[in-house]
């Protein structure tokens, strides 16, 4: 009996099979795409997490914060923290303070929670949470902020050598406050829905409050609220971008906030990056 022909799917599957035996690629057989674009689907991506407590005597001054934000701003371009503007928008709030924290993954995959500079690292996130008291509404017995969080991605590392090359991918970056105190309240935050059509505006979710805004490049995938990071019962709230792009990428977000009498805002401010690698 006479054999039916393969089909071009079933020789497109012993063309991957060949090339994995002779190149020693892991999961190559496995992948739906383009052998110019190959990914170890199994595996979840290199991630890193970090975080640091705001607190008054680790706050940032304004003049330290605003020359944070211009050293961003020379580093990522349009997405730095004001997004495409280049400063601080106006509005009506009164500084307060801002806490940064910087975490990486290293060329290896391992995590990087405090990395001391570029060095062998793979990716790069750095992030802020900026706490200004929005003044029309504090009274004696509440003290109400606007929270301006941000976070951006990027990929110092150069590709791999040999016959197949490796080069970075940013997979996801991640910025997320947890209110402290017994007397902490979240309120309004945005954005509260998925993006995933650039750019993306954020501001004050309240019409009254006229506070902080920008417009952040979304080059690729999307952007999110993470659902179990977020909620009012919780005091939290938690955005990401998620995707696969070998750029940089920020993601801002804000949220309102309160805490009882002439309490400083007290929250920890959480950050989350993932980046692995394509292989060419």
């Amino acid at each position: 009996m006479r054999r039916p022909p393969r089909s071009a799917t079933d020789s497109r599957r012993q063309f991957l099979k060949r090339a994995a035996a002779t190149l020693g690629v892991a999961g190559l057989t496995s992948t739906a795409g383009c052998l110019g674009d190959v990914r170890d689907n199994v595996s979840p991506p290199a991630t890193a997490i970090g975080g640091t407590s705001a607190i008054a005597e680790t706050a940032l001054s304004k003049d330290a914060f605003d020359a944070y934000a211009t050293r961003q701003r020379e580093q990522y371009g349009d997405h730095g923290i004001w997004g495409a503007a280049d400063s601080e928008p106006e509005h009506d709030l009164e500084f307060v303070g801002a806490w940064t924290r910087t975490i990486g993954v290293t060329a290896d995959g391992s995590p990087a929670p405090q990395p001391e500079g570029p060095g062998d690292l793979r990716a790069v996130a750095d992030s802020v949470v900026a706490a200004y008291e929005i003044p029309d509404r504090s009274t004696e017995e509440k003290q109400h902020y606007q929270l301006w969080l941000w976070a951006a991605g990027r990929l110092p590392g150069e590709a791999d050598d040999g016959p197949v090359a490796a080069t970075p991918g940013l997979r996801r970056v991640e910025i997320g406050v947890e209110l402290t105190g017994g007397d902490a309240e979240m309120g309004a935050y945005t954005p509260g829905s998925d993006h995933s059509r650039g750019p993306v505006t954020v501001g004050p979710a309240s019409p009254d409050v006229d506070g902080l805004a920008a417009s952040v490049p979304l080059e690729t995938g999307q952007i999110r609220v993470v659902p179990d990071r977020t909620g009012f019962d919780k005091n939290a709230y938690a955005v990401a971008w998620t995707g696969d792009h070998d750029g940089q990428q920020a993601v801002a977000a804000t949220c309102e906030t309160a805490w009882d009498g002439d309490s400083a805002p007290q929250f920890e401010l959480s950050v989350r990056l993932a980046a692995d690698r394509r292989r060419l």
